[in-house]
């Protein structure tokens, strides 16, 4: 194949991956319910809504990412009825109204969102919050350690912006 045919078929011959899910923790919902992946625009916007910049008391930046608001802001775009591919959450559910992050979706009990934020994030390549948590709190000598996120479905562009201000 020559590149022309590569490229052709990588923006036109692949489509977002589809997984139904089980979920016997929603007992009557279990079967109902599938996942349909992001596309990498979709990834990419999920990801910068999902990330705060913070100005230091030196004048520099820093961009801090949630983990938490970014799987709930995937299953908003990824959870879909099986039987019609409809979204079930909107992004107010996850935002809510003032768009702090504050929605609906966080009212879900604990037994139920776990689970389900966890699947969500398995099938997105996501790191779930606690490895993330981990991989990103300060090292011993204060430096931050967010450029070993690269990889693990944390943004790339903190991973990138960690890589430069080490170098």
């Amino acid at each position: 194949m020559d590149v022309q045919a590569i490229r052709e078929r990588l923006l036109t011959g692949f489509k977002p991956k589809e997984q139904d899910i089980s979920t016997p923790y929603l007992e009557e919902l279990d079967g109902e319910l599938k996942l349909v992946g992001l596309t990498g625009k979709q990834r990419i916007a999920l990801e910068e809504q999902a990330t705060t910049q913070i100005i230091n008391r030196d004048g520099t930046t820093t961009n801090k990412f949630n983990p938490q608001k970014f799987t709930a802001l995937a299953a908003a775009q990824c959870l879909r009825l099986r039987s019609t591919g409809e979204k079930i959450f909107n992004p107010a559910d996850v935002l809510g109204e003032s768009g702090d992050g504050d929605g609906a979706l966080f009212e879900i009990a604990d037994n139920v969102i776990r689970p389900l934020f966890s699947e969500i994030a398995n099938f997105i390549g996501s790191r779930t919050a606690a490895e993330t948590k981990n991989a990103s709190e300060p090292t011993s000598d204060g430096s931050d350690t967010t450029s070993s996120l690269q990889g693990s479905g944390a943004p790339l562009t903190n991973s990138l912006e960690a890589s430069t201000a080490q170098s």
